[in-house]
């Protein structure tokens, strides 16, 4: 099995809203792969969840933008100032 098949395989949509744990849901807003808007759905369907949209970033937000998606990790851990 390719990794890649985790992605093009199967249909797991249904499962989303079923996610009961804290969910940060992070989304460079010049991702040129996956639209900022299938984050915003994504964290729509998972209850509670929040959505950030990273101002200026790519699809690798761990290497365009790293301070910036370890404050919203920190923040979202209850670790931040």
């Amino acid at each position: 099995l390719w990794e890649g098949d985790a992605v093009s395989t199967g249909d797991r949509a249904a499962r989303v809203p079923t996610i009961t744990h804290p969910t940060l849901v992070l989304h460079g807003d010049r991702d040129s792969l996956v639209p900022t808007e299938n984050g915003r759905r994504l964290a729509a369907a998972i209850p509670g969840a929040r959505f950030v949209a990273l101002a200026g970033v790519g699809h690798l937000p761990m290497w365009e933008a790293t301070e910036e998606l370890a404050e919203a990790v920190e923040e979202f851990l209850g670790r931040g100032d």
